[in-house]
C-alpha cells in the first residue's frame, strides 16, 4: 500500500517484474535484433541503424526499457519521447506509457517463465495499427502494398527478396491474416503460375525460419541476407523404391526406380514395370510370362508402414486374379488350397523393429525428462538460450557428443583427432562412438552407451584445451549436459537397453535362423519387456539375459554401465527404464503381432518350406539405398 496526498492509503499498481538476471536481459537484447552498440546510440544520440524496419517488437521495447531503468542518467518521462521520435513512432494518445511498459514487462516475465522467448519477436500491439496501410519499407520500395496482395501483381519470384518476405510475415501477424489466406490469396498474387502454392505448413516453416535467421545476423551478413532473392520452397524431391528377390541362390536386386508419389497404386505400377523389364531379358514370346513371374511371388518383406500395407493388399488382389490364368486345372483345386495359394506371406523386417524401438524410446525419454525437470530445462538449457523442441535432452547430448568427437564429426568444430590422442595417451583405449551415416539401426542405443562410457574421457580432453577452444559451442553445451544427472540416467538407461535388448535382437536377426524361428525370440522379448516395465531391477542389476543364445558382450562399455554410481542416478535410471519399457511394449505388441501367440506366423510349421528363402531383414535394399545416397552426394 502507498499513501496519497489526502493521507489515505491507496493500492499500489501491479509491481513490474524486474530481471536481476542480466543473462536473460542479454538474451532479450539478442532477440531484438539490435546490437549493444546500436542500443547505446539510440539512447545517447537518438540514432537508428539502417536495418530498422519500423516494427517495434516486444523484445526491442523491453531492451530499451531495461537500459533506461538501470541507467543513472535516463528516465522514462524525459527519454522515451525522443526515442519514439527517432524511431518515427508516436505513442497512441489513449495509451499510458507506464501502463504500456508494465504490460511489456509482464509479457517478458511470462516468456521467461514458459521458455517461449520467440513470442518476443511479435510487434507491440499498441503500435501495430500504424502499419496497416503499408507492409514495410522494403515492400513499399517495390510498390507492394496490402491492396496488391489481394490482386495480381507484376512481381515475380526474382523481384522478392528475403527482407520483403520477412515484412510480409510481420504484416500477416499484425493484421491477423490466416495462413490459409496467405496460401490461397497472397501466394497466387505474389508468384507466377510456375510456383504452385506449397502446403500451409511449408510456407509457415519457411517464413518463420527466415525471421529467426534475420535475428541472428549482424552488419554486412545481415544486409546480404536481406537483399538475397527469396527462394520459393518447393515440394520434397522425388523418392526412390527398390525391389529385390530372394531365391535359393541368394538375394538379388531387380530394380531401382525413382518415384514422385509414394502410394499403393504407384508401387504397384513400379512392380509391373519391374516384371516387364525382367521379361524383356527373356527372348521367349509368351504373353503370359509377366503373370507367370508374378505367380512366383509368394512372400514379401516390408516395414509395414501404411503405404506398404495397402500395397501388399493391392498386389495380393492382382496376383489372385492372375493365378487362374497361369495355373493348370485351377477350377479343380479345392477352395482352401486356392486361398492358401493366393495369400501372400507379408513378413516384417526384424531390423525395422529395432528402428521403431529407437523412436518409441526417444519419445518416452522426452516425456520422462519433461516430468523430472522442475522447470522443464535440462543441461545446457539452464545456462544458455537453447530450444531443443520435442527432442529428448538425452538424445541431443548423445548427438552433440558424436558431432564433436565421433568418426564423422562437424567439419569446423569437431575434435576427433584430439579425442583419439587423449584416449590413447591417458586412458589406453579406443573410441567406441559410431557414425550415424549409413547406420540407421541401433545407433542411438549404442552411442548412448558409448557416450556414458566416454564421459570422463571428455573431461580429460577439456582439461587440455586452451581458452579459445573451450569456447567451442559443442564443448560448452556438453560440459553442462554431462553434469545433469537426469541426462546421465537417461543415457545409462539407453545404454543398458543396447546391451540387453537391441544388440542381442540385432544378433538374432543377423543369424542363420529360419525366418519363422524368430517367433520364439519375439515372444520372449514381449514377455520380458512386460516384466521389466513393472520392475526394471534385473536390467539395472545386470542379473538377466534376454536371449541365452545371444548374451550381452561383457566389454569395457558394459563395465562402465554397471560401475557404482550415485544413488540418485541409480533411481533415475530405474524410472527411465520403466517408462521406456512401457513404450517398447506397445511397439513390440503392434509390430510383431503376427509372430506372437495367436498371430499368423506363430509356430506356423506349414509355412516353413515356402518361406525357406526369406531373409529376416531388409538389409539388402538398405545397402542399395546407401549406395544411391553416396552417388547422389558425389554427383
Amino acid at each position: 500500500m502507498a499513501a496519497s496526498r489526502s493521507g489515505k492509503r491507496r493500492a499500489e499498481p501491479p509491481a513490474a517484474v524486474e530481471f536481476n538476471d542480466q543473462a536473460f536481459a542479454c538474451e532479450v537484447e539478442h532477440i531484438s535484433g539490435w546490437t549493444s552498440d546500436e542500443i547505446d546510440l539510440l539512447l545517447t544520440e537518438y540514432s537508428v541503424p539502417d536495418h530498422w524496419n519500423g516494427i517495434l517488437t516486444t523484445a526491442l521495447l523491453e531492451t530499451i526499457r531495461y537500459r533506461i531503468e538501470h541507467s543513472t542518467t535516463k528516465s522514462y518521462k524525459r527519454d522515451f519521447p525522443p526515442i519514439f521520435s527517432a524511431l518515427n513512432l508516436n505513442l497512441p494518445t489513449s495509451t499510458n506509457l507506464n501502463g504500456l511498459l508494465q504490460k511489456v514487462q509482464r509479457h517478458v516475465a511470462k516468456s521467461k517463465r514458459t521458455h517461449t522467448t520467440v513470442d518476443l519477436l511479435q510487434e507491440v500491439p499498441e503500435f501495430a495499427k500504424h502499419y496497416k496501410h503499408t507492409i514495410g519499407p522494403h515492400c513499399e520500395k517495390s510498390r507492394l502494398t496490402p491492396d496488391s496482395l489481394l490482386h495480381s501483381t507484376d512481381l515475380s519470384a526474382q523481384n522478392l527478396n528475403n527482407a520483403m518476405i520477412i515484412e510480409l510475415n510481420w504484416f500477416r501477424e499484425t493484421s491477423n491474416t490466416t495462413w490459409q489466406t496467405v496460401r490461397d490469396t497472397w501466394w497466387p498474387n505474389l508468384f507466377s503460375a510456375d510456383f504452385s502454392p506449397p502446403p500451409i505448413g511449408t510456407i509457415q516453416t519457411n517464413w518463420h525460419n527466415l525471421a529467426l535467421k534475420r535475428q541472428k545476423l549482424r552488419h554486412d551478413p545481415l544486409k546480404n541476407f536481406l537483399e538475397t532473392s527469396y527462394r520459393v520452397p518447393t515440394k520434397k524431391r522425388k523418392g526412390y523404391t527398390t525391389f529385390l528377390a530372394s531365391t535359393d541362390a541368394g538375394t538379388v536386386g531387380m530394380s531401382l526406380h525413382d518415384i514422385h508419389t509414394e502410394s499403393a497404386e504407384s508401387l504397384l505400377e513400379e512392380t509391373k514395370d519391374t516384371l516387364d523389364e525382367l521379361i524383356m531379358l527373356n527372348i521367349k514370346d509368351d504373353p503370359k510370362q509377366t503373370l507367370k513371374l508374378l505367380a512366383k511371388i509368394k512372400n514379401t518383406m516390408t516395414d509395414r508402414c501404411i503405404v506398404n500395407k495397402a500395397y501388399i493388399t493391392t498386389l495380393e488382389k492382382w496376383r489372385a486374379a492372375a493365378l487362374p490364368q497361369v495355373t493348370d486345372n485351377w477350377e479343380e483345386i479345392d477352395d482352401d488350397v486356392k486361398h492358401q495359394l493366393s495369400t501372400i506371406n507379408d513378413l516384417f523386417c526384424g531390423k525395422h523393429l529395432v528402428l521403431n524401438l529407437q523412436e518409441y524410446a526417444a519419445s518416452a525419454l522426452y516425456e520422462w525428462e519433461r516430468i523430472e525437470a522442475d522447470d522443464g530445462k535440462l543441461g545446457r538449457e539452464n545456462k544458455m538460450l537453447w530450444s531443443r523442441g520435442k527432442e529428448s535432452a538425452t538424445i541431443l547430448t548423445v548427438r552433440s557428443f558424436c558431432n564433436l568427437l565421433g568418426p564423422e564429426c562437424d567439419e569446423q568444430s569437431g575434435m576427433v583427432e584430439d579425442f583419439k590422442s587423449v584416449l590413447k595417451t591417458h586412458h589406453q583405449c579406443k573410441s567406441h562412438l559410431q557414425s550415424y551415416r549409413g547406420n540407421r539401426f541401433n545407433i542411438p542405443f549404442q552411442n548412448s552407451a558409448a557416450v556414458f562410457h566416454h564421459r570422463e574421457h571428455f573431461n580429460t580432453l577439456c582439461s587440455s584445451l586452451d581458452s579459445k577452444r573451450e569456447e567451442n559451442m559443442f564443448v560448452k553445451c556438453l560440459k553442462l549436459d554431462l553434469q545433469d544427472e537426469i541426462i546421465l540416467a537417461g543415457m545409462r538407461a539407453m545404454g543398458i537397453i543396447s546391451q540387453h535388448i537391441t544388440t542381442p535382437l540385432m544378433q538374432m536377426v543377423q543369424s542363420n535362423l529360419h525366418v519363422l524361428d524368430t517367433d520364439k525370440f519375439y515372444t520372449r522379448l514381449h514377455q520380458k519387456v512386460q516384466e521389466w516395465m513393472i520392475d526394471p531391477s534385473p536390467l539395472v542389476n545386470d542379473s538377466t539375459i534376454l536371449f541365452p543364445e545371444f548374451p550381452p558382450v561383457k566389454n569395457e562399455i558394459h563395465t562402465s554401465l554397471y560401475e557404482r554410481t550415485t544413488g540418485n542416478i541409480e533411481n533415475l535410471t530405474k524410472q527411465a527404464l520403466s517408462v521406456i519399457m512401457h513404450n517398447l511394449h506397445v511397439c513390440i505388441s503392434r509390430q510383431v503381432a503376427d509372430h506372437l501367440p495367436g498371430g499368423r506366423f506363430y509356430n506356423a510349421t506349414d509355412l516353413r518350406e515356402e518361406t525357406f528363402t526369406c531373409p529376416k531383414d531388409n538389409l539388402a535394399p538398405e545397402r542399395m539405398f546407401a549406395g544411391l545416397d553416396a552417388c547422389l552426394r558425389l554427383s
